[in-house]
């Protein structure tokens, strides 16, 4: 006797061989129209002159460096024993975003927002 469930895996496994065949068949069609690239337009744009700036290789070292001293900060603070008090992670984590945050620029911005976001909510909600 044959129980419903395996019938239903069957029928699933037969669906998507029987798909697979099919795109396996239709994929290699797409793109062979013949009117595809008789139908061609040419457009012309002007572009304004655009002007450089020229930034020297390491004009970014420093803003890595300070974060990197952050890091620094941040380590040695968490492993300290002068101020051991519960939730000192969170906090100093905040303080480093803080500082991140206004250090950064460009696309990382927004997750150092995110960050320091996500420990002011912490550090104001959460108790230790």
């Amino acid at each position: 006797m044959i129980i419903w469930s395996e019938v239903r895996g069957l029928v699933a496994v037969a669906a998507t061989v029987a798909a697979i065949i099919a795109l396996f068949a239709y994929i290699p069609t797409i793109g062979d129209d013949e009117n595809f690239y008789d139908e061609t337009s040419v457009t012309t744009t002007t572009v304004p002159p655009t002007t450089t700036i020229d930034t020297p290789l390491l004009a970014g070292l420093d803003v890595v460096l300070d974060l990197c001293d952050l890091a620094q900060d941040f380590a040695d603070g968490s492993n300290s024993d002068l101020y051991d008090f519960p939730g000192k992670v969170p906090q100093l984590a905040q303080e480093f975003y803080d500082q991140a945050y206004d250090l950064s620029v460009g696309d990382v911005r927004a997750e150092y927002a995110a960050a320091r976001s996500y420990y002011e909510d912490y550090n104001e909600v959460a108790r230790p």
